[in-house]
């Protein structure tokens, strides 16, 4: 099984797509804060594309240690987010005269109440937490098209001691 967490009016093909909101029609609802409704170990990917900032950042570390028990030993995870610094960047230079986007970018298009951004999200940050939460970054960069967009992907290896992570946050495989 795989999972599309957040999917709002995005399905993709293959995957169990999931989210709060029942009126936009996913596969499956229910809240990221708690237990996921799957056994240990029965996941083999997670996708959670522009999810996470419409969270509290003080919920992340729970939902990357729910991903991390539901994804099968080797299971992969990739997360995509607007990266801040980027989006701040680009708002204040108005780059390409879109500053009305960039703003939307920074605090979400506020079209329902779940529209909102929440958080900061810079993908060092997140590359750091999911190794302590015991993944193996496979990437961490931007978006192929979409430049002000952070891509990180990982997979699940074995959970580290607090200074074990630490040690290996300092080399990430972050791009600069």
């Amino acid at each position: 099984m795989k999972l599309n967490l957040g999917c709002g009016t995005n399905r993709i093909e293959g995957f169990i797509n999931v989210d709060i909101d029942p009126s936009v029609g996913a596969d499956e609802n229910f809240s990221l804060l708690g237990k996921f409704p799957y056994a240990d170990e029965s996941i083999a990917e997670v996708v959670a594309y522009h999810i996470l900032e419409h969270i509290p950042k003080h919920f992340h570390s729970q939902i990357y240690s729910e991903i991390y028990r539901v994804l099968e030993p080797t299971g992969k995870l990739t997360l995509s987010f607007p990266e801040w610094s980027t989006c701040v960047k680009y708002y204040q230079e108005n780059y390409k005269g879109m500053k009305d986007f960039w703003e939307a970018t920074l605090y979400g298009r506020q079209a329902t109440p779940h529209d909102f951004h929440v958080c900061i999200m810079e993908r060092d940050n997140v590359a750091r937490e999911l190794i302590r939460q015991g993944f193996e970054i496979d990437f961490c960069g931007t978006e192929p098209v979409e430049l002000h967009n952070a891509v990180v992907k990982a997979h699940k290896v074995k959970k580290y001691t607090y200074q074990e992570a630490m040690k290996e946050a300092l080399y990430a495989n972050c791009e600069s």
